[in-house]
């Protein structure tokens, strides 16, 4: 309205554009003194009185007319814009009835306090009545809003507290009553019940099912202690405070009561104030056309009557009246009729008179405003039925709740199978009586609020017949008409939750056999070593005794023995040590391999004295990351492979070396042994496969050093694999294993 009113007043609107169809058509427009004195030159002397009083009607209406253009029409801009300033304060009240914080509602109530000033700086006495009673109706419902937030912050500090009661959901240990326990489960129920339960009269029966938990719990009790529940251990003082709950729910239900009439009247108030404060400026409108029109009327009388002394003067005079002064204004006031009609086409031929031209167009403008808004209004009611149309139709389960009371203000088709129910019992229902715990819905409003929206939120529902599911919700608060909304769009994952929870058993299951595989290996390495010690230190012993009257081949068979026994003891350590790898894993660390090999060069250092070897290593090593000492373990098997499986003919060359390959190094350990043949890379990597040589080195280990190398780089996020024609020897000879390791951030 502001809108329409400005550009009417504005001095666009008002003065004519000479190109226009309107200033073309109506020809050349005469001004008041211009009419005037064509008047008076036709009446003469003997109309000289009639004149006068033409002149004096049409200087009436030049004044009212230049009295609506300064006074009138900023008045109505002023009490247009007071009216507007009305709505805000409803619009600020209805913030403050919808808050749910404190803070939200202080903030709401000092701009409420901001726009009474503003009015009340141009109000009168009546405005001033109506504004103070309004706005103390407005600082009533905060006040009780305030008592309420404090009611139900302290109901919920009880409610918290008695949970701390309940035993743990990881279970309980030791010895409990399951009664007790049973118990006090039961009267959690009951006051849960009793701070979400909207009737008054039903409170009662809750708080006599709340005496008589407590009863029982005393006859359990015998007078002494509360017996052990697996929670935490409280005594009958601690149950019978909990009683205070129904009165904070009473008195909440009563502040409800009271801010819902407060409520009412401040509505009330504001709408009676902003109406009034239209109709005043509508009323101001109306009186200044209706008294340019009775001037007109008037004028058209004097006129008439001065005249009457002679035809001449007579017909001038009624000629200039009606043509140029009355039937303008007259047209300007039916034109203001049909516009208070909600007609939206005025069309006004062009006036003589420029002041009443400027009003007659005027008119045109506001009804072509009108006509602009009615299009709008159009074109957003077909973008409403499209978009109630989607809404409908979507496969997808939408249901538009309000944020304040959580009322279901609507629920597509989709929603209604998905809660078992009809669209008419569903609309008008608590949306929180489909929750199983309220509290989760007051979370996840609280962070859409703060966050602005939701997203893949995970909760337990419960549908119209009692059943309960798994809801995946995505959440957008919307402004309808009725205040703020809860657009919320619902997934049923009650199967993928129950995959989930097998997946959980199986990984719980999983674990507790590698816990216990691991205990059998620990357990079964012992006990098979314990034997093979006393073989072996028996059989040295026997060989230390009768070794001189043994014979050769004797003495060959004891050697077997002996040897086949370390091997055994060999292949069991090696077994549990793969056993090992991963049960424990720490927190992947940056590992320089620089650092790294130099302590493997010192560990290794007799076994490469003893073979001549040499270690090496080509460039700058990476640091990558891991564990540190499955790494170190990782290269001392590497190395020690290769010096385990040099040429005969040469002495062994172990050479390391480093590239970067994508978001991972890949280090190349490579050797100038007697290498592996292309059709074997595959299968060294298996347990207890060792290839066969040709002289007799197939006894030199255990076949599972390098299944524990595999397993700790692919334990490291990697891969390992024999490039047969990657050694380091003459032409090529030996063999790399390449490997891949993370990059350190």
């Amino acid at each position: 309205m502001m809108d329409v009113i400005s550009q009417i007043a504005s001095p666009s609107a008002a003065s004519p554009d000479p190109s226009s169809p309107s200033a073309a058509g109506g020809g050349r427009r005469l001004r008041l003194g211009t009419a005037a004195v064509v008047g008076a030159v036709s009446g003469a002397i003997l109309v000289a009185v009639a004149a006068i009083l033409i002149l004096g009607s049409f200087a009436r209406i030049v004044s009212i007319a230049e009295k609506a253009r300064d006074e009138v029409v900023p008045l109505v801009l002023e009490q247009q814009e007071q009216a507007l300033l009305a709505i805000e304060l409803a619009r600020l009240t209805e913030v403050i009835l919808g808050a749910r914080s404190r803070l939200d509602r202080r903030q709401a109530l000092e701009d409420v306090e901001a726009v009474a000033q503003r009015i009340a700086g141009r109000a009168d006495v009546t405005v001033m009545g109506r504004l103070d009673a309004a706005v103390h109706a407005v600082r009533r419902s905060a006040y009780r809003g305030d008592v309420l937030d404090a009611l139900r912050d302290s109901a919920s500090a009880h409610l918290d507290r008695l949970d701390g009661l309940l035993p743990p959901l990881g279970g309980v240990r030791g010895r409990i009553e399951p009664y007790a326990t049973q118990l006090l489960f039961e009267i959690r129920h009951v006051l849960y019940r009793a701070v979400e339960e909207p009737d008054a009269s039903l409170l009662d029966t809750l708080e006599a099912r709340f005496a008589v938990l407590v009863a029982e719990m005393r006859d359990i009790a015998g007078g002494g202690d509360v017996p052990a529940t697996g929670g935490r251990a409280f005594s009958l003082r601690d149950l019978d405070e909990f009683k205070v709950v129904f009165g904070l729910r009473r008195e909440q239900l009563l502040v409800q009561q009271q801010m819902a009439g407060e409520a009412v009247t401040a509505r009330g108030l504001l709408a009676a104030l902003s109406n009034a404060l239209s109709a005043d400026a509508s009323a101001t409108a109306l009186d200044s056309s209706a008294e340019i029109v009775r001037q007109g009327r008037t004028g058209i009388i004097v006129g008439i009557a001065a005249v009457g002394g002679g035809l001449v003067a007579l017909f001038l005079g009624a000629w200039l009246l009606v043509r140029h002064v009355a039937a303008p204004v007259l047209r300007a006031h039916g034109a203001l009729e049909a516009v208070q009609r909600g007609q939206r086409m005025v069309n006004l031929p062009p006036a003589r008179l420029e002041e009443v031209d400027a009003v007659g167009r005027s008119v045109e403008r506001l009804a072509q405003v009108l006509a602009e808004v009615q299009v709008k209004e159009q074109a957003a009611q077909r973008s409403q039925r499209q978009l109630r149309f989607i809404f409908d139709v979507s496969p997808v389960p939408f249901i538009m709740a309000r944020v304040d009371t959580s009322e279901i203000i609507d629920a597509n088709e989709a929603a209604c199978k998905l809660f078992r129910s009809d669209r008419a019992t569903i609309v008008g229902r608590l949306s929180r009586d489909y929750w199983l715990d309220p509290r989760r819905r007051d979370a996840m409003v609280e962070y859409l609020r703060r966050e602005g929206a939701v997203d893949d939120f995970e909760a337990h529902m419960l549908t119209a017949d009692g059943h309960d599911f798994w809801a995946l919700m995505s959440v957008r608060m919307v402004e309808l008409d009725v205040g703020p909304a809860l657009l919320t769009g619902v997934t049923d994952i009650t199967e993928r939750k129950a995959y989930e929870v097998r997946l959980h058993g199986l990984v719980t299951e999983l674990e507790a056999s590698n816990q216990e595989l691991e205990r059998f290996a620990a357990v079964a390495s012992h006990d098979l070593q314990e034997p093979l010690r006393a073989v072996a230190s028996h059989l040295q012993l026997l060989e230390r005794r009768e070794g001189p009257r043994l014979s050769d081949e004797g003495r060959e068979f004891m050697g077997f023995a002996i040897d086949g026994a370390r091997r055994m003891q060999h292949l069991i350590v090696d077994l549990l040590e793969y056993a090992r790898i991963g049960q424990t894993r720490a927190e992947p660390e940056p590992v320089g391999l620089g650092p790294l090999l130099d302590v493997v060069r010192r560990t290794l250092g007799p076994r490469l004295e003893e073979t001549r070897g040499v270690l090496e290593t080509v460039g700058p090593l990476p640091t990558v990351l891991g564990d540190p000492d499955t790494l170190m373990r990782l290269f001392e098997n590497l190395i020690t492979n290769a010096l385990k499986y040099g040429a005969p003919d040469r002495d062994p060359l172990v050479r390391i070396s480093a590239e970067a390959a994508g978001d991972h190094w890949q280090v190349s350990v490579a050797d100038n042994g007697r290498g592996i043949a292309p059709e074997y890379t595959d299968k060294v990597f298996m347990m207890f496969q060792r290839l066969d040589s040709g002289d007799g080195t197939t006894g030199m280990g255990t076949g599972i050093g390098l299944t524990i190398c595999r397993k700790i780089v692919e334990q490291h996020g990697g891969r390992i694999w024999a490039d047969p024609d990657g050694g380091c020897g003459p032409g090529g000879a030996g063999v790399a294993f390449r490997l891949t390791l993370p990059m350190a951030p």
